[in-house]
C-alpha cells in the first residue's frame, strides 16, 4: 500500500501529532509512506526526523501562508499513492480539487475539529471516498452535514507518546526537585497551544480565587502565551504559574502533576487529557464537544458544564482538598485510557477501513 499523508504544517497540535504517529505507524507494517506539508519544518518536525519519517515539504522557504502547494499535483502524480489521507483545516480544503485532478486515488478526509468550518472544507468532505471522525461528536457533526453514516467512521486518537510508567516515580522526584516544588504541593496540568479556544485566561482568573498549596504547570506554546503572562501577574498569581513552552515530549510533567485541567472552547478530542488519563491524572475540563470521550465522568474525573466558573472552581478546590479521591479516579482513569486508546489498535482500525476504501488491497 502507499499512502500519503498531508498536513500544512508540523506545529504544535494534536492533528500533526496524529499524523506523525500515523505516518510511523504505516511504516512500520511495511506500507510506502510519505508524509507531505506544505510548508516546511514547524516545532514538530524534529519528532517527525526522530521517528524516521520521510517529510516532503511543497514550499522550499517558510512563506507562513498555510494554503500555498506548489507542486502539489506534480508530487501526487510522480508519488502515485492508493490513498491520500487528509490532516487539518487546510489539507481538507483541498479535496475536492484533488479527487476531481485524480479520480482514482482515494481521497480520505478528517473530522477532529471543534472550530467551525469553511465552505471549501464541507464541499471536500462531500467528495471524500471515506472520512475519518476522532470522536462521537465529530460524527455528529458531520451527519448534520447530511453525509450519510456509511462515509464515515470514528477512530479516536490513540496515544501518542509511549508511558514509562514504571519509571513515574523516578520522573516525578526530578522534575519536583527541577522545579522546586514541594511534594505537598498540588500540582494541575494543562497542554494546550496558547490560542483563544484553549482558553487560558478563563483557567487563571478561576485558579485565582483557589485557596491552598497549589501551582499551575502550562506546556504550550503560541499567539495568547505573552498575555497569559501578563494576566497571571495582574492577577498576583504568577509565582504560582509555571510556562514550560513547547515540549516534544511532556512525560515527566505528566507524572510531576496532580491534576489535568482543561477549559477550552473548541475541541474534537484533545489528546491531552487522552494521555493524562493514561498517566494517572484525574481530570476537570468543560463539557465541550468530545471532550467527554476522553475520560469517564464521575468516575475518573469532573465534567464541568461550558462556562460554569463556579462549577469548575468547586471542582479544583474538591479535588485539591481530597489527595484519596485524586489517586481513586487516577488508577480508574488510567485502566481505561489504556484500553480505549491504544495505538496499535487505532492504527489497525485505519488500516482495515483504508484497505477497504483502496483499489490496492494490501
Amino acid at each position: 500500500m502507499k499512502i500519503l499523508i498531508l498536513q500544512d504544517y508540523l506545529r504544535c497540535g494534536g492533528t500533526e501529532m496524529q499524523s506523525i504517529t500515523l505516518a510511523e505507524g504505516f511504516e512500520k507494517e511495511n506500507w510506502k509512506v510519505k508524509l507531505v506539508t506544505l510548508r516546511p519544518l514547524g516545532p514538530l518536525f524534529p519528532l517527525a526526523e526522530s521517528r524516521n519519517i520521510s517529510v516532503h515539504s511543497l514550499q522550499a522557504v517558510d512563506l507562513k501562508i498555510n494554503s500555498l502547494h506548489p507542486g502539489l499535483s506534480e508530487f501526487i502524480s510522480t508519488f502515485d499513492p492508493h490513498a491520500l489521507l487528509l490532516m487539518g483545516r487546510t489539507a481538507n480544503c483541498l479535496g475536492s480539487k484533488i479527487r476531481k485532478k485524480f479520480p482514482g486515488i482515494s481521497i480520505l478526509g478528517t473530522f477532529r475539529t471543534g472550530r467551525s468550518i469553511p465552505r471549501s472544507y464541507r464541499e471536500s468532505l462531500a467528495h471524500c471516498n471515506h472520512i475519518f471522525c476522532n470522536s462521537q461528536w465529530a460524527a455528529g457533526q458531520v451527519l448534520g452535514l447530511g453525509i450519510p453514516k456509511a462515509n464515515f467512521s470514528v477512530i479516536p486518537n490513540g496515544l501518542a507518546h509511549p508511558i514509562a510508567s514504571a519509571r513515574k516515580k523516578i520522573l516525578r522526584k526530578k522534575i519536583r526537585e527541577t522545579t522546586g516544588t514541594p511534594k505537598r504541593t498540588t500540582v494541575f496540568l494543562k497542554v494546550a497551544a496558547f490560542i483563544p479556544g484553549k482558553n487560558h485566561k478563563e483557567l487563571l482568573h478561576i485558579l485565582s480565587k483557589l485557596e491552598g498549596d497549589w501551582e499551575l504547570w502550562l506546556v504550550g506554546s503560541g499567539r495568547t502565551l505573552k498575555s497569559c503572562r501578563k494576566l497571571a501577574a495582574k492577577l498576583q498569581i504568577d509565582q504560582k504559574i509555571r510556562f514550560f513552552g513547547h515540549l516534544m515530549n511532556p512525560e515527566a510533567h505528566y507524572f510531576g502533576a496532580d491534576v489535568a485541567v482543561l477549559t477550552s472552547r473548541e475541541e474534537s478530542l484533545p489528546n491531552f487529557l487522552v494521555e493524562a488519563q493514561a498517566t494517572g491524572l484525574p481530570v476537570v475540563a468543560y463539557d465541550c464537544a468530545g471532550v467527554r470521550e476522553t475520560f469517564r465522568p464521575n468516575n475518573s474525573g469532573i465534567l464541568v458544564p461550558q462556562e460554569s466558573q463556579t462549577d469548575f472552581h468547586s471542582a479544583l478546590q474538591s479535588l485539591l482538598n481530597n489527595p484519596t479521591v485524586r489517586k481513586q479516579m487516577g488508577k480508574v482513569g488510567q485502566i481505561w485510557a489504556q484500553e480505549q486508546f491504544c495505538p496499535q489498535e487505532k492504527l489497525r482500525d485505519y488500516m482495515d477501513k483504508i484497505r477497504e476504501i483502496s483499489s490496492e488491497p494490501n
